[in-house]
């Protein structure tokens, strides 16, 4: 909102629309308790994590050698999603597979091609409204109990997650275990091996 009535703050307007569930979850982060620690960029694991979209198939992540994949839906494209939302889903899915692998508390980094996305969770918000939903879930996972976890850009062709987002996949002996989908969005990514892709996926 400052940035389309900064110039003009006396101009009537209507709130845009998920502003009371923006407010709902702030009113909710800052009453938490224990409350959450302020980030700042300590010593951090390093376990080789990296994710990756592609808008024509699907998302990838991989630990060390080790992968996982998913397709996305022929209609994920629309109410506002984008390729930074698609990277930020994969993000999301990393962290999750991280959190099972490395349940310390020690703080994680990750690498990601999407310079957006990277800054966006560095700054701790996106101007796109279903990567704040993408982010807010990660926040809650990584809550209680606190972890934190770091980004950092790597360009596309260092990014060994990118050949498995464009179904390129490695050993099926290297799979990473599977990770719950978020209910918010389970009609629009699906495992790698779901056999609904054939119907469903790009």
């Amino acid at each position: 909102m400052l940035g389309i009535f900064g110039s003009n703050p006396f101009m009537p307007c209507t709130p845009p629309r998920g502003l009371t569930a923006d407010l709902q979850w702030w009113s909710h982060a800052l009453t938490s308790s224990p409350p959450l620690p302020i980030p700042h960029h300590t010593h951090s694991l390093n376990l080789g994590a990296f994710s990756d979209a592609s808008s024509g198939f699907g998302l990838a992540v991989t630990i060390g050698d080790r992968w996982h994949a998913w397709r996305l839906h022929k209609k994920w494209k629309r109410d506002e999603r984008d390729i930074g939302w698609a990277k930020s889903i994969a993000f999301e899915m990393l962290v999750q597979i991280l959190l099972t692998i490395d349940s310390s508390s020690t703080p994680l980094t990750v690498y990601g091609d999407n310079q957006g996305v990277v800054e966006a969770w560095r700054k701790g918000r996106s101007n796109n409204k279903p990567t704040n939903g993408s982010f807010r879930r990660i926040h809650a996972i990584l809550a209680s109990p606190p972890h934190r976890v770091f980004t950092k850009y790597i360009p596309s062709r260092r990014n060994p997650a990118d050949g498995p987002s464009r179904g390129k996949y490695p050993s099926a002996e290297l799979v990473l275990p599977r990770v719950p989908i978020p209910s918010d969005i389970t009609h629009l990514i699906f495992d790698f091996d779901d056999p609904r892709c054939s119907q469903l996926c790009i």
